[in-house]
């Protein structure tokens, strides 16, 4: 699942940002580069880390074996427990947008 501010496929967004930094930044490449790197590491990685750690979760799942409870539940677990009860409270596991 997509964080809210991302409800557009990802790779828009990003060239969205991109466009924007190439606008602000000029021929100024470095300057953009590295902008767009920050904004990237800010607002990509959090979510592709997540993903990486739902999909293998998954997998392991998916193979037979149980959810391990010694670490934090894969958002994929968490927002199932959300839609299959709404009125609890979702806790501090996954960022306010994320929802």
């Amino acid at each position: 699942m997509q964080p809210a501010r991302f409800r557009k496929p990802v790779g828009l967004v990003q060239a969205r940002q991109l466009i924007r930094l190439l606008e602000e930044h000029g021929r100024d490449f470095t300057s953009c580069s590295m902008a767009f790197e920050h904004w990237c590491a800010r607002n990509i990685k959090p979510w592709f880390d997540d993903h990486v750690s739902w999909d293998a979760d998954l997998i392991r799942r998916w193979s037979g074996q149980d959810v391990d409870l010694t670490r934090p539940l894969p958002s994929d677990l968490i927002m199932a427990a959300v839609q299959a009860d709404p009125e609890r409270q979702l806790g501090s596991s996954l960022p306010l947008d994320y929802v």
